[in-house]
């Protein structure tokens, strides 16, 4: 198994007024990575925490 050593950085401006329920980024990295960043939470953490997912696209 080959290591993963890419790296992306992103800036969320003014996420106290975020007001949409869930953000997608766009596909980054040689393995195809995007992030879904839910700033009020999702499933258990809704409402109490911030939760991010990172997941493979395979398209």
């Amino acid at each position: 198994m080959k290591t993963a050593t890419d790296c992306h950085m992103r800036k969320v401006d003014n996420f106290s007024i975020l007001v949409n329920e869930s953000y997608r980024s766009k596909i980054f990295g040689i393995y195809k990575w995007k992030v879904r960043l839910f700033p009020k939470g999702d499933g258990e953490a809704k409402g109490n925490n911030i939760s991010i997912n990172l997941s493979y696209s395979s398209g």
